[in-house]
């Protein structure tokens, strides 16, 4: 049933109709490169292989962006502090798990990260897990968070296509290199990191 309705909503069509008719023609969208300017965007990735390492997190469900989001890295960020886990190392990390075109935007889910060296137990809201290492295509994008979305549309629908990329079974996120609170949106830099084979 979820399939169903995720490819109705994206193709216009159920898949039992789309079965049925022989000759129709999926409606995909138009090359991605040509719909967006990727001058904030770097067109090719730096290749990278990390080892896991831990994260505290907290989940936010709703509209990427939203308040929801904001809450979770205030939470997180604020047990952070309390308990001494920020270090000149620390890195700060967003996972998206949803695609917003597919996914009602109230159930869309992100986890707020921070990475931790010491050992960490959950507490309330707050949850410790591991971020999978392995091998990386990283994407640098510079300026607004609101360029993320079509970014991961060009990541997903021109660069892996276009170069035979395979994605491994685990989500990727994004690495924020300078804080929002102190920085102009056009001056922030973002990390996407993509789990490839």
């Amino acid at each position: 049933a979820s399939f169903n309705k995720a490819f109705k909503k994206r193709f216009g069509i159920s898949p039992s109709k789309f079965r049925e008719d022989k000759d129709y023609q999926l409606p995909f969208r138009e090359p991605i490169k040509n719909r967006i300017s990727m001058e904030n965007l770097s067109e090719q990735p730096e290749i990278r292989v990390i080892n896991d390492f831990m994260v505290i997190y907290v989940t936010a469900i709703g509209a990427y962006g939203d308040y929801n989001t904001e809450s979770a890295w205030k939470t997180v960020c604020g047990f952070a502090g309390r308990k001494n886990l920020f270090g000149p190392n620390t890195e700060f990390l967003g996972v998206s798990y949803d695609d917003p075109k597919i996914t009602e935007p109230e159930r869309c889910r992100y986890e707020a990260c921070v990475t931790v060296k010491a050992d960490v137990k959950p507490d309330g809201k707050v949850g410790v897990k591991t971020i999978q290492g392995g091998k990386y295509a990283v994407f640098k994008l510079l300026g607004p968070f609101t360029l993320l979305a079509p970014s991961y549309d060009y990541i997903f629908g021109h660069w892996i296509p276009e170069n035979n990329v395979t994605l491994r079974d685990e989500p990727g996120f994004e690495k924020y290199l300078k804080s929002p609170d102190s920085t102009p949106p056009n001056e922030l830099e973002t990390e996407i990191w993509v789990p490839i084979r």
